[in-house]
């Protein structure tokens, strides 16, 4: 063997050692060449006589580690416990989950980001894409003066600023998010794999309940406005193609007393609910404003769906399917993604009981309990990471075993939707969600794409994005 030792190379026959002699520079750095592969030849060798590393965690592990989970068991429940309806059941002696640690199963199919199987989407943007605000979010055959009068309400619990009223997706980030400490360098793209544990987990749910769940700042509104032909083939078409069903629309006050109720099972603490709906002394003087109406709404609608299930929608979705189409008779959880750019927030859908649902909202209490207020509310970029960036995070960790950040990793979200499509066996649903009549349960049998902006405007509904930044920007100067 050769070696290089104080200055010359040594040549080393079992005991014995030569010095090798050399006559040029050429020859020297020839033999340091030579040397340099003997040792890296080696080193290969070694590593590939090692054994495999196991990095196969518990689902309830690797939320942990990142950052995202609870180490209070009320944190976890246990399905079998799960009442076929929420009664004000207290959650403050739940099991332990049964994600324990130990050997966490994945499917043996994986797909890469670069599979020809991942369907590439030409307009994805990611939530952190500088672009993100450029590119237009209109539907065909929306008349242009609907467009430009499209707006949000302050009091709507929709947070989408497109201009149609299009098929999935919180497009939350095309509103200033500048706040919440987003972005970050460009990282590889992991491989992911469903956990055949959480699909096990899932199928051990009861089915999904046939209750419907939508937010309206007037709950009688479909009942003024039957004649209007948004509301007609939206919430009047649910209605009508699912009449086994029970639809639900929630105006404000209902979606405060769906936080109280959340707050008195303890499933969010007292101090949360108090900054969410706001407080009053004995004289009916305001002590804590209420927070914004969408903080209240995400909240509200990770509620429902762990304590009663079923399906929840934004009130501005076009509706030409039965449910039972998009559905079936053992799926459990309902994941939509908006033109593939994020899973879609503004329809949920899932069995009563589900622990990845209320691993969101403990999630959402520890980020909410500290943040700073302006008369209540909080800024946008924590709207936003309140909103659609932790529902898409805890999907990635509980469905792919991924960490708090593999989400922002995916700009396409072909790849999780494919392994969905082809492995879920039907346990989770998904769907690509481009236009206003290509979606979840939205098809071409729609006969245009109706604009929302005129029903939006007689309730004085308008975007929320300026309406908190206006707020923040007030107090800033009058300090």
């Amino acid at each position: 063997m050769v070696s290089y030792e104080n200055g010359k190379f040594v040549l080393r026959r079992g005991d014995e050692t030569t010095n090798l002699q050399y006559k040029s520079r050429r020859t020297k750095r020839i033999l340091l060449v030579a040397l340099s592969c003997s040792l890296i030849y080696t080193y290969l060798v070694f590593l590939r006589s090692q054994p495999p590393q196991s990095s196969d965690l518990s689902l309830l592990a690797a939320a942990r580690d990142a950052g995202v989970g609870s180490a209070d068991t009320s944190s976890q429940i246990n399905p079998d416990t799960a009442e076929d309806s929420w009664d004000g059941k207290e959650y403050t002696d739940i099991e332990e989950s049964q994600f324990a640690p130990g050997s966490k199963e994945k499917q043996s199919v994986e797909v890469s980001p670069n599979s020809p199987d991942a369907d590439e989407s030409e307009d994805t943007i990611s939530e952190n894409s500088p672009d993100a605000d450029e590119i237009p979010q209109t539907s065909p055959g929306l008349e242009e003066d609907e467009q430009q009068s499209e707006d949000i309400s302050e009091n709507s619990p929709d947070a989408n600023g497109d201009d149609a009223s299009i098929s999935g997706g919180d497009e939350r980030q095309s509103e200033d998010v500048s706040e919440s400490g987003g972005g970050g360098d460009e990282q590889h793209t992991p491989s992911l794999a469903l956990n055949k544990k959480y699909l096990d987990y899932l199928q051990s749910l009861d089915p999904i309940p046939r209750k419907v769940h939508m937010f309206f700042p007037d709950k009688d509104y479909w009942r003024k406005e039957p004649i209007n032909p948004f509301v007609e083939h939206s919430i009047l078409s649910l209605k009508k193609l699912n009449p086994e069903w029970n639809v639900t629309v929630y105006d404000d006050d209902m979606v405060d007393d769906v936080i109280r109720r959340g707050a008195d099972a303890n499933i969010i603490p007292k101090e949360e609910c108090e900054l969410l709906v706001g407080s009053k002394d004995d004289e009916g003087n305001v002590v804590h404003e209420p927070a914004h109406i969408v903080e209240r709404s995400d909240i509200a609608r990770l509620l429902l769906m762990f304590m009663e299930g079923g399906l929840y929608l934004d009130a501005d979705r076009l509706i030409s399917k039965k449910i039972e189409d998009a559905i079936q008779p053992n799926t459990r959880l309902c994941l939509p993604t908006h033109n593939d750019i994020n899973f879609s927030q503004d329809l949920q859908c899932t069995a009563q009981g589900n622990e990845m649902f209320l691993a969101m909202i403990k999630e959402a209490s520890t980020i909410r309990i500290p943040l700073e207020r302006r008369w209540g509310w909080i800024k946008g970029g924590n709207l936003f990471d309140l909103g659609p960036n932790l529902y898409n995070r805890h999907i990635f960790i509980y469905l792919f075993g991924g960490d708090k950040d593999t989400h922002k990793k995916y700009e396409n979200y072909a790849v999780p939707r494919t392994l969905i499509e082809e492995h879920a066996d039907g346990v989770i649903v998904t769907k690509k969600e481009a236009e206003c009549n290509d979606g979840f349960l939205v098809d071409a049998s729609l006969p245009k794409c109706y604009g929302r902006g005129g029903l939006y405007a007689q309730y004085g509904m308008k975007a929320w994005g300026p309406l908190v930044n206006a707020r923040w920007a007030k107090e800033d100067e009058e300090g």
